[in-house]
């Protein structure tokens, strides 16, 4: 994919013709589900899936040769920000960005092939769940793997997984006996695998995985040792880079929203906009909103382009992290008791805002990775 890396990071702004084709393609489809509120079908709609397929966005990071359209990230992430947007529940970044990320990383063998060209057609949805400060919920992965024969055989849990009744496929990385890292592909109706479901703060849907001696094959074992290791920091990178634009495209709603919101009320005879401290603190909100939007574009140059990217990444997420929340606290604020109602628009944004932050682990734990690696931030 060299042939799409751009040369500089003004060039990376510049939207090319490729992304406009894309995302106008894509702007009906944004608009049509800026007003549809969560349920308690959200992410398990298939025929959001399907709209999805249609418009091209889940062969954006699958080659060619896998049916897929083989851009470079800074697209995807254009449509993460879509994503964001429209509160898309499906799991869009975690299949067709992160995990096609981390197939593309591995060595070809036929299940990789079948999974990525599933990607890509809208057949298989895919999620990764492994122990990593790059992938959100890769906090609490506690499997191991005994030899059993040719097989393994696999005991223990995963408390959080991007995971819905349309999951296919799991990717899972843990530790082999030897003690390198494994990474393993595993149907969600393979037996021993059982799933608990429950609901993040923003309702998408996640869940619990138990595993009670379930067997892998070992055509299964899709990359081991420093093979596994690359593959998972590259999707940790791709990772961060497509939740800071979806933020950002859920900060965008919400700061349009508010300032909407001001016009309408009225109180005392005067509209809400007429109150200089509220249009104070909605200039305070666009002015978070674009330091957040900054550090996203700076956040996927850098995964694109750098050779190591983590710091930008993380100085990216800690931003992300901190204004957002600080955006989301004050659209609440000045929506009133409204904001909070599942009846209304913003609280759905805030709660998605609030959601990413916490799978990036918190502005502090951003800090603490840098610290750990002899570069703090103020």
């Amino acid at each position: 994919m060299a042939e799409h890396m751009p040369g500089t990071f003004l060039d990376h702004l510049a939207p090319s013709e490729d992304i406009r084709r894309l995302t106008d393609a894509a702007a009906g489809f944004v608009a049509d589900r800026k007003v549809r509120l969560r349920s308690e079908t959200a992410g398990s709609d298939l025929s959001e899936w399907s709209g999805i397929a249609q418009l091209g966005w889940l062969g954006v990071c699958v080659g060619e040769g896998d049916g897929g359209l083989n851009r470079p990230l800074r697209e995807a992430c254009a449509l993460a920000r879509l994503c964001g947007e429209a509160l898309v529940t499906m799991p869009y970044i975690g299949s067709s960005i992160v995990a096609a990320t981390l197939l593309s990383y591995v060595p070809r063998r036929a299940l990789v092939e079948t999974l990525l060209s599933g990607i890509a057609a809208g057949n298989r949805i895919v999620t990764v769940s492994a122990q990593s400060d790059g992938l959100p919920n890769g906090t609490d992965v506690r499997v191991q793997a005994e030899e059993r024969g040719a097989r393994l055989l696999l005991r223990g849990r995963v408390a959080a997984c991007e995971y819905s009744d349309a999951t296919t496929d799991v990717i899972l990385g843990l530790d082999a006996p030897g003690g390198e890292r494994l990474l393993v592909r595993l149907p969600t109706h393979r037996k021993g695998l059982s799933a608990y479901p429950y609901r993040a703060v923003d309702g998408r849907p996640l869940a619990a995985l138990v595993l009670k001696e379930v067997e892998v094959e070992p055509d299964e074992v899709i990359a081991e040792g420093a093979t596994a290791d690359a593959a998972l920091e590259r999707a940790g990178h791709v990772a961060s880079a497509a939740l800071c634009h979806e933020l950002t495209g859920a900060l965008d709603e919400i700061c349009k929203r508010t300032v909407e919101h001001l016009k309408e009320p009225r109180q005392f005879g005067r509209a809400l906009s007429e109150f200089q401290v509220l249009r104070h603190r909605a200039a305070d909100m666009h002015m978070d909103f674009e330091m957040v939007s900054s550090m996203a574009d700076l956040a996927s140059f850098a995964a694109e382009t750098m050779d190591e990217p983590r710091r930008q990444l993380l100085k990216a997420r800690y931003v992300a992290t901190c204004h957002g929340r600080r955006i989301g606290e004050a659209a609440i604020q000045m929506h009133g008791c409204r904001g909070m109602s599942d009846e209304t628009a913003i609280g759905h944004y805030v709660k998605r805002v609030l959601y990413i932050g916490a799978a990036f682990g918190g502005a502090w734990t951003a800090l603490d990775l840098l610290d750990a690696e002899g570069e703090a931030s103020g």
